[in-house]
C-alpha cells in the first residue's frame, strides 16, 4: 500500500490509500493461473503445499505470528523457498517490521530475479523506507517481466506517479487492457483488485468522468474480487472501502472495512478507514482509537500515525503534531504526506521559514507534487487565512488540473470570502473534473437561487434576499446594518475594508448548505468575516422558527469586526465573548442558571479550551455555556482591567501573538492562573446575584456529618438539601426544622423549608419563611421567587 491514503485526510479529511494486495487461500488452479502469470513455479498439491496453504490462511485470519512460524518451516523446501520468503516478507511487512522483510528478500535475490511477484513486492517495501529510486528499479524489473500482470503495472505506475512522472506513469496505466484481456484474468481476485486502482489512477490522470469510471471500478472490480473470485480476499474490501472514502460516501466505505474486519479484524488500514469516517463526523476520539488499534498491530503504519496526526490539527492541539510526524520521518524521511503536513502544520502556526524546509524536500523529491501545496491551503483556509490560502491553491491547481480537490477547496474559499461569481465559475470547474462530490453539487444548486435574490447596497454593506419571500426584510436589514456599524466598529477600534455581504436564505436548509455545504447546521446565524448568512425567522418554514433577526445581525457583524481587526487569528471563544457582548440580551435567566450551575460544580472551561464548547460540545448544554461563559470572562477582564484592555488583547492577536503570550504580556498571568481568578471571582459574583455557590452535597456524606455533629445547623441543613434534592420531602423537612432550632438564621434551611411549603401549597407559611429569609439574605433569589 502506498502513502497516497494520507494526501486526501491532509486535505478533505477523505484518505485515498492504495493497499497492497496480499495472498489468499484462493484455489490451487488459481494460484498456479497467477504462478505463470509472475513467474512463480507452478504448486502442486502435496504435504508442503498444504503448509503454504495453511501459512497464506493464518495471514488472512489476521494470525500473523503462527503465518510467520508456518513460513519459516517451509524455507528449507527448494520447490517452495521463494514463494514461502514472499509470504513471509509480506507477513513481516504488515505488522510494520519493514527491514526484516528486504531482508528476507534479499536472501532469495539471485534465484528471485525473474520473478516478478519479488520485485513487486521489495519495490512496496522500498517505497515504505522511502528508497524511491530502488523502487522504481524493482517495479521496472516486475513490469518487464510481467507487462500484462495488473499488480506490477499498478506498483510501476504508482512508484513514477510518486516521482512526479506523471506522463510517464499514465502510458504504463494504459497497459492495464493488456491484463483485462486475458483469459484468467477474472479468476484471480488480487489481478481484479490492482486493475481497478489502475483504472482508478489512469481516469484521475486523465481527467475522465468520474460518474462513467466510479460504479464500474467499484462492482467490476473491487467487488468482484471478494463477491464472486474470493470471499476472503479482505484486500478488495479495503480497496474498495478507500475508494468510496475518495468519492465522498462514508457510509457505504464503512461497510467495505467491516467486512474486511469481519475476515481479519487485525488489518491496519482498514481500521485506519474506520477512524478516517469518525474524523469526518468529528468523533476525534474514537478516530484516535481506531488510528492506536492499527499502531498496535503495526507501529510503523503510517497511514494510522497521519491520521492521528490529522485528528490533533483538526482538533488544533498542534503541539501533539510534530512528534506524530516525526515518527512516520523516522520510518520513512521523504514520505511526501508527512512532509507536507509538517509544512502545512507551520504555515498553520504562522511560522513559514518552519515550513520551508519541508516545502523545499519535498519539491526535491518530486517537484510536481500538487497535493503537498493543497495540504497547506486546506489547513490555512481551516484556520481562516484565505489570502494565503488562495495562492497555495492556485498553485496545486496549475501542477495537477486533473484533481478535483484543489479546485474544490478554492471555490469553498470563495464561497467563505463572499466572491461569489468566483465560487460559480470555480465549483463548476470542480464539477467538471469529479460529478461525484455531492457538497459541490449543492453549492452550485444553491449559488443557482442566489442569482435571482433581490439585492441592495448601501455604504458598507450588501443585502440580499429571496424576493418571493422576503423582500419586505430587504430595506429593515440594510437600515439596522447600517445604524449598527459605527457602534460596533467603534467599540473595538476597526472599521472593515470592504463592504460585509448579509444573505438571508427562505429555509434553513439552504443557509446550511451556504455555510458548511450540509442540509442542516444548529444555528440561525453565522459569519465566514465578511459574510453573514442568515435562515428567515419564519416559524412556518421550519428550521428554528422566529427570532430575534435584528440581534442576530448585531451578533454576526460583531464577528466581521473582530475577524477582520485580528486577520482572522482570535480564539474563536474571545470572538464569541465580544460578539455576544453586544447583543442588548446578552445574559438571560437560563445563562444564569447555567453559570451558577458550572461554579458550584466545578465546570467552568479551562480559557485554554473553551474554544471547543463551541465548535465541539462535549455534553448538552455545553454550547450554551460556552457562550454565558464567554462573555462573562470579557465583563470580568473589563472589571478587573479596564475596556482597552479588550483592544489591546485583538491587537495582539492580530500580531500573530498566541493565546498564551496574550494573558501573559497583556492580562499579567498564566492561563491557569487566569481560570483560578476568573473562578473566584465569579464564585463572589453569583453570591451578589444572590445564590448559594456550593453544590448539593452528597447525601451519604451529609448523612454522615449529622452523625458525626449532631448539634451542627449546616450539616443538618446540607443533608436537608441533599435530601430535597432526591424528592425525600418529609425527611427534608425535618431535617431544616432540626437545623433551625440549633440556629434560626441559617439561609440554607430557611431555603429549603419554604421552597418545600411552597410546593405543598402551604403559602401562608411559605410567605412567612421567605420573609424570614430575606432578612437574613436581602439578595436571596428563592425568597424572591418564593414570594
Amino acid at each position: 500500500m502506498t502513502k497516497r491514503a494520507l494526501k486526501i485526510i491532509l486535505i478533505s479529511l477523505v484518505l485515498t490509500i492504495s493497499t497492497v494486495p496480499q495472498y489468499t487461500s484462493a484455489q490451487t488452479a488459481e494460484q498456479n493461473a497467477t504462478s505463470r502469470r509472475a513467474n512463480l513455479p507452478i504448486i502442486k498439491k502435496s504435504k508442503t503445499t498444504l503448509s503454504l496453504t495453511q501459512a497464506r490462511k493464518f495471514y488472512i485470519q489476521g494470525k500473523y505470528n503462527q503465518a510467520i512460524k508456518t513460513y519459516k518451516s517451509l524455507l528449507t523446501n527448494p520447490a517452495l523457498a521463494i514463494s514461502a520468503r514472499i509470504g513471509l516478507a509480506k507477513t513481516y511487512a504488515i505488522i510494520g517490521r519493514y527491514d526484516d522483510a528486504i531482508k528476507t528478500l534479499k536472501l532469495c535475490a539471485q534465484r528471485a530475479a525473474n520473478n516478478a511477484d519479488w520485485h513487486v513486492l521489495i519495490s512496496e517495501l522500498f517505497v515504505k523506507k522511502g528508497n524511491y529510486h530502488q523502487a522504481q528499479h524493482h517495479a521496472r524489473k516486475a513490469f518487464f517481466i510481467s507487462k500484462d500482470w495488473a499488480p506490477a503495472i499498478y506498483q510501476l505506475g504508482k512508484v513514477l506517479e510518486i516521482l512526479g512522472k506523471k506522463s510517464e506513469a499514465i502510458k504504463i496505466y494504459k497497459q492495464i487492457d493488456r491484463a483485462v484481456a486475458r483469459k484468467d484474468f477474472t479468476h484471480d481476485a488480487r489481478s481484479l483488485t490492482a486493475a481497478g486502482m489502475v483504472l482508478a489512477r489512469y481516469a484521475t490522470l486523465t481527467g475522465q468522468k468520474a460518474s462513467m469510471q466510479a460504479p464500474n471500478i467499484l462492482h467490476n472490480y473491487f467487488q468482484r474480487a471478494y463477491q464472486e473470485v474470493d470471499k476472503q480476499y479482505w484486500p478488495a474490501n479495503v480497496a474498495a472501502g478507500m475508494f468510496l472514502l475518495e468519492k465522498h460516501n462514508p457510509r457505504a466505505a464503512g461497510q467495505e472495512f467491516s467486512l474486511a474486519l469481519k475476515t481479519n479484524p487485525r488489518i491496519p488500514d482498514a481500521l485506519v478507514g474506520m477512524g478516517l469516517i469518525s474524523l469526518q463526523r468529528w468523533r476525534f476520539e474514537q478516530a484516535i482509537a481506531q488510528a492506536d488499534k492499527a499502531l498496535s498491530i503495526n507501529p510503523n503504519s503510517s497511514n494510522a500515525l497521519l491520521l492521528k496526526a490529522a485528528v490533533y490539527m483538526q482538533w488544533r492541539k498542534f503541539d501533539k503534531v510534530r512528534p506524530i510526524i516525526d515518527k512516520v520521518l523516522k520510518v520513512n524521511p521523504n514520505n511526501l504526506d508527512a512532509l507536507s503536513l509538517a509544512a502545512a502544520l507551520y504555515e498553520r502556526l504562522y511560522q513559514p521559514e518552519k515550513a520551508k524546509p519541508f516545502i523545499e524536500k519535498v519539491e526535491q523529491i518530486n517537484p510536481q507534487y500538487a497535493l503537498l501545496y493543497q495540504t497547506i491551503a486546506r489547513w490555512l483556509s481551516a484556520g481562516r487565512q484565505f489570502e494565503r490560502a488562495e495562492g497555495y491553491y492556485k498553485k496545486a491547481i496549475k501542477l495537477a488540473p486533473e484533481l478535483a480537490g484543489p479546485v474544490t477547496g478554492l471555490g469553498l474559499l470563495y464561497m467563505q470570502t463572499g466572491q461569489e461569481e468566483l465560487a460559480a465559475k470555480t465549483l463548476k470547474k470542480a464539477a467538471e473534473i469529479d460529478d461525484y462530490r455531492a457538497d459541490v453539487q449543492r453549492y452550485l444548486h444553491l449559488l443557482k437561487k442566489l442569482r435571482n435574490f433581490k439585492v441592495k447596497e448601501t455604504k458598507h454593506f450588501i443585502i440580499k434576499v429571496d424576493g418571493k419571500t422576503d423582500a419586505v426584510l430587504l430595506d429593515l436589514l440594510a437600515e439596522h446594518a447600517e445604524r449598527i456599524y459605527p457602534e460596533i466598529c467603534s467599540d473595538f477600534d476597526y472599521h472593515p475594508t470592504g463592504k460585509t455581504l448579509i444573505e438571508l436564505f427562505p429555509t434553513h436548509e439552504d443557509f446550511s448548505v451556504r455555510i458548511s455545504g450540509k442540509g442542516w447546521i444548529g444555528t440561525v446565524g453565522a459569519c465566514t468575516g465578511p459574510v453573514i448568512a442568515m435562515s428567515a425567522p419564519d416559524p412556518l418554514r421550519g428550521g428554528f422558527g422566529s427570532f430575534n433577526w435584528a440581534v442576530v445581525v448585531r451578533h454576526e457583524f460583531t464577528h466581521t469586526v473582530t475577524l477582520a481587526a485580528t486577520k482572522n487569528r482570535i480564539p474563536h471563544w474571545f470572538t464569541e465573548a465580544c460578539a455576544v457582548w453586544e447583543q442588548p440580551d446578552r445574559r438571560s435567566f437560563n445563562a444564569v442558571k447555567m453559570l451558577v450551575d458550572a461554579v458550584r460544580n466545578n465546570r467552568l472551561y479551562p480559557v485554554k479550551s473553551l474554544s471547543w464548547g463551541f465548535i465541539r460540545p462535549s455534553r448538552r448544554g455545553a454550547r450554551s455555556l460556552a457562550y454565558a461563559q464567554s462573555e462573562w470572562i470579557f465583563e470580568y477582564i473589563v472589571e478587573t482591567k479596564g475596556y482597552e484592555t479588550i483592544v489591546k488583547m485583538l491587537k495582539a492577536f492580530r500580531d500573530g501573538w498566541p493565546q498564551e503570550k496574550v494573558f501573559k504580556e497583556i492580562l499579567g498571568c498564566s492561563e491557569r492562573e487566569f481560570d483560578k481568578q476568573f473562578a473566584r471571582w465569579a464564585k463572589k459574583q453569583i453570591i451578589a446575584w444572590g445564590f448559594d455557590p456550593y453544590p448539593t452535597p452528597s447525601l451519604t456524606q451529609s448523612a454522615r456529618m449529622v452523625r458525626n455533629n449532631p448539634t451542627s445547623a449546616e450539616a443538618h441543613a446540607n443533608y436537608a438539601r441533599a435530601l430535597f434534592a432526591r424528592g425525600a420531602l418529609d425527611r427534608a423537612e425535618l431535617q431544616a426544622r432540626r437545623a433551625l432550632e440549633i440556629d434560626p438564621t441559617n439561609a440554607r434551611a430557611q431555603a429549603v423549608l419554604g421552597v418545600i411549603q411552597l410546593r405543598r401549597r402551604k403559602y401562608d407559611d411559605a410567605i412567612e419563611t421567605s420573609k424570614r429569609l430575606e432578612k437574613i439574605n436581602p439578595r436571596s433569589h428563592i425568597a424572591a421567587k418564593i414570594m
